[in-house]
């Protein structure tokens, strides 16, 4: 992975998917050229004494598209980002939740259950 603005990873074997991670719109995106074929959203919460837990909210991939592997990839690209700046993670949204449940080499980015949530 690089950093610039954001995280970015160069993506397919095609070499013209590309995964980043937009902090300022809190999203990581897979862009195909210019477009945008899929985007995971969330939101931070920062941690008393360091860090963050980010909840996944929302992975949405472009209909025509299904079934290519893009959410699993994307998923997959924002737990290596999370792990790699020491975060935790939440996953509200059903698929990163699926996700996560079948990888169990992520598990351990899971953050503690909040019974106010």
């Amino acid at each position: 992975m690089e950093t610039t603005s954001g995280t970015t990873d160069g993506g397919s074997a095609a070499g013209d998917d590309r995964l980043v991670h937009d902090p300022d719109r809190d999203r990581y995106e897979l862009l195909r050229g210019a477009s945008v074929l899929a985007v995971l959203a969330y939101a931070d919460e920062p941690i008393p004494g360091g860090g963050f837990v980010r909840d996944l909210r929302s992975t949405i991939v472009d209909p025509d598209h299904g079934g290519e592997g893009l959410g699993s990839r994307l998923v997959r690209f924002a737990l290596d980002d999370v792990r790699a700046h020491g975060g935790k993670v939440v996953a509200t949204c059903w698929f990163a939740a699926g996700w996560i449940a079948r990888h169990e080499d992520y598990a351990d980015l899971l953050a503690p259950q909040d019974p106010a949530r």
